[in-house]
């Protein structure tokens, strides 16, 4: 499944300048998500409680982009 559509926040925009020394690493499991968002190494997953109608994966240990599925 290859994505179409993508939306970024402003507030993942000002995430993404934040963290500029993660910025390559960013980028490319953002290119490897559009590709193929349920990859195994990106450990795609549904999220619960608040966030149920969102799914996630992690960039690394501190970082995690969360997004919808419509």
């Amino acid at each position: 499944m290859k994505i179409k559509n993508v939306y970024y926040s402003s507030q993942f925009k000002k995430s993404v300048k934040k963290y500029c020394q993660q910025r390559k690493q960013i980028e490319n499991k953002i290119k490897k998500f559009l590709e193929n968002p349920f990859d195994k190494s990106l450990k795609t997953h549904k999220l619960t409680g608040k966030l149920s109608s969102y799914w996630s994966f992690s960039i690394n240990y501190h970082l995690r982009i969360l997004f919808e599925i419509y």
